[in-house]
């Protein structure tokens, strides 16, 4: 039995939520998930009264533009029903998506969250951040973000793996959430002070040789994260490079052309992100597959998505 057995999925309706919502339905056709449920927020939260007019004004505004939402959520449903088979529950919400959506994932205990790359609005979304964005930041639960049209399983993964216990663990989802597929565990190896040596004049032969032990040592550290992961050697390609992760995983994706990258999101406070960027959000910037991002594990209190 697939880890993947509740999904919840965001739309608002548009082109890239439409990617999302065929993901949704195509994994848990292939999975057979217990749960699918579709989500759909307004964000410009509920009517509020106003002098001179009735609740009952109000009251009618509220119940019409839920039944409207509700409507269009049940349309969706009945045909993904149509052509996948699958049952699909709706739920409507007012108020802020990204909290609206990780609220939601919580309840219904959400092994997966998957959305659309939404279009970023420069200023605005660089002060503020997308819904996208905001989901990375705060949820505990894995997210899928969707970016191209779903016609068939993943089948060749990028997994990034820095050693860490975050990127491990990212490792072991990754396998889980195709098994089939075939994978490249990539490690981006950077020589400490290699930038300061080059210019303090150091001969290149000595940095060659630091290049040369931090090769081995990742090397080794690789397969030894291949090696716990308990999986046939076929399905997994070792691929280290001298390089900055996002920049190897970009370099990559262009040559390649993977279905999916995986990362394991590391707890940066939001300054941290604003000030030195982060992998994450170049790998979502900066690629056109669909990126599987995983949440610190350390954190969570209830182990969805576990294994």
């Amino acid at each position: 039995m697939s880890l993947i057995q509740n999904i919840l999925v965001a739309t608002d309706f548009s082109k890239g939520a439409d990617k999302a919502v065929e993901r949704a339905a195509l994994l848990a056709a292939i999975y057979q998930c217990k749960r699918a449920e579709l989500i759909t927020i307004n964000e410009g939260g509920k009517p509020q009264t106003a002098f001179g007019i009735k609740d009952s004004v109000f009251d009618a505004i509220l119940r019409s533009i839920t039944e409207t939402a509700c409507e269009d959520l049940r349309l969706k449903a009945a045909e993904l029903r149509a052509r996948y088979g699958i049952e699909f529950a709706c739920t409507f919400r007012f108020g802020q998506a990204s909290k609206e959506i990780i609220n939601r994932a919580e309840e219904m205990d959400a092994d997966l969250i998957i959305t659309g790359a939404h279009e970023r609005n420069l200023l605005p979304d660089f002060l503020f951040g997308t819904t996208t964005d905001k989901l990375i930041r705060l949820s505990r639960r894995p997210l899928l973000i969707v970016k191209s049209d779903s016609t068939a399983d993943y089948r060749h993964i990028l997994v990034l793996v820095d050693f860490s216990e975050d990127s491990k663990q990212a490792a072991k989802i990754a396998l889980s959430v195709s098994p089939s597929a075939s994978f490249v565990f990539l490690h981006a190896c950077e020589v400490e002070y290699e930038g300061k040596m080059h210019f303090a004049g150091v001969d290149q032969t000595v940095i060659d040789g630091y290049r040369l032990n931090e090769y081995e040592h990742a090397r080794s550290a690789l397969r030894n994260v291949i090696e716990e992961l308990h999986v046939p050697d076929r399905l997994i390609t070792e691929h280290l490079v001298f390089d900055k992760p996002g920049v190897a995983v970009r370099k990559y994706a262009e040559q390649a052309n993977p279905d999916l990258i995986v990362v394991g999101k590391h707890g940066r406070s939001r300054i941290e992100e604003l000030l030195i960027g982060s992998v994450t959000r170049e790998t979502i910037a900066r690629t056109k597959c669909d990126i599987l991002v995983v949440p610190p594990f350390a954190n969570r209190e209830h182990g969805a998505f576990m294994v």
